[in-house]
């Protein structure tokens, strides 16, 4: 799996959505919380990138190392995402709802990519075996 590829589609993703959430805001439909949305999409790319970052990583490791990262790094990423929702929320005073909301919605279409590039990486590896 190549990293520059997924960085190169995450940043095609963040750009969509940065043409939504520049839409959202124009026609007033975010309610005046665009940080609320921008924040939201923001953690959903570095959580992605990250992930992508250990799966380039440990892709051609034994299972055994491939596995602890991968679950190890998702642990971790999962409380990171909860120490930032917590600190925007209670700190910062974003908007819960539309942090949330933008935070789920795009965090499920980086994972849709993840899981795309990994089962074309993975059907392009069987192949050649």
């Amino acid at each position: 799996m190549n990293f520059l590829s997924f960085f190169k589609k995450s940043f095609y993703l963040f750009g969509l959505f940065a043409i939504l959430f520049t839409f959202l805001s124009v026609v007033d439909l975010l309610g005046g919380e665009v940080r609320s949305a921008w924040a939201g999409l923001v953690i959903s790319f570095f959580n992605s990138i990250a992930g992508a970052a250990i799966l380039s990583w440990g892709i051609e490791k034994p299972d055994k190392e491939f596995y602890g990262a991968f679950f190890g790094g998702m642990i971790v990423r999962f409380a990171l995402i909860f120490l930032a929702l917590y600190v925007l929320i209670k700190v910062f005073s974003f908007n819960e709802t539309v942090l949330v909301i933008s935070l789920v919605v795009t965090y499920f279409f980086y994972l849709g990519l993840e899981i795309w590039i990994v089962n074309k990486y993975a059907a392009v590896r069987g192949k050649g075996a």
